[in-house]
């Protein structure tokens, strides 16, 4: 959650849109902007899910096959087993390829079933769902999971956007990207939203480099 508000993405916005007619003439409305500034929190997280992540018991159901719980975007990571109340600390999990699973065991998705999840498999075509070993039985137990979530949306301009402070910049190139979209025909204003746009991208895809760079991962021996 952040501390700067809607209203001052929408100063920020008018100002590079050169749309901040003292008469309150605009050009866009409030209510456009708003619109987009909620339109902007969705996309950072298509494009960078860890702009939004939750770290969480979440109950699995009964089988190998798994959905991440609503509003979740992407599995980042399943950590470990949580008992069957969701609070107990277990057995850690590990990440295996589905061709690892299927070539030791043809039939493991109907494997004995058990509480305790060893192994989890992730296909990033499928991002809200994946699969675990061994199946869970017909009363489940929880495992944590770190995953990226679609971010509560603010519901006006007094509101603080619902994503860190560091975002604000780019939550403004792509209001920018949407007001100038609006008049397409025009070359200039076409030309303007492309850069806007390119912006907004650009930072996301920096940044998720610059984290790679200083993670404390970095270097760890497999």
């Amino acid at each position: 959650m952040g501390t700067i508000t809607c209203a001052e993405i929408e100063t920020n916005a008018r100002a590079l849109l050169r749309d901040a007619d003292p008469d309150g003439d605009f050009e866009h409305s409030s209510d456009e902007l708003l619109n987009w500034i909620k339109e902007a929190h969705s996309a950072a997280v298509l494009l960078k899910p860890n702009v939004n992540t939750v770290n969480e018991a979440v109950l699995l159901a009964e089988g190998t096959r798994q959905e991440l719980p609503a509003g979740g975007v992407s599995l980042v990571r399943a950590i470990n087993n949580m008992g069957a109340d969701g609070q107990t600390p277990g057995p850690t999990i590990t990440i295996v390829s589905r061709d690892t699973l299927d070539n030791a065991d043809p039939n493991w998705h109907f494997s004995t079933p058990s509480t305790t999840v060893e192994h989890y498999v992730f296909d990033e075509d499928d991002p809200t769902h994946f699969d675990i070993y061994p199946p869970q039985p017909a009363s489940p137990h929880h495992i944590r999971l770190v995953f990226a979530k679609n971010p509560a949306l603010p519901s006006s301009m007094a509101d603080p956007i619902t994503i860190d402070d560091i975002y604000a910049p780019v939550l403004t190139d792509y209001v920018c990207y949407r007001a100038l979209s609006e008049d397409g025909d025009n070359p200039e204003n076409r030309a303007r939203a492309e850069v806007f746009y390119t912006k907004f991208s650009e930072a996301l895809g920096v940044k998720r480099n610059i984290e790679y760079v200083i993670s404390p991962n970095t270097g760890v021996t497999q």
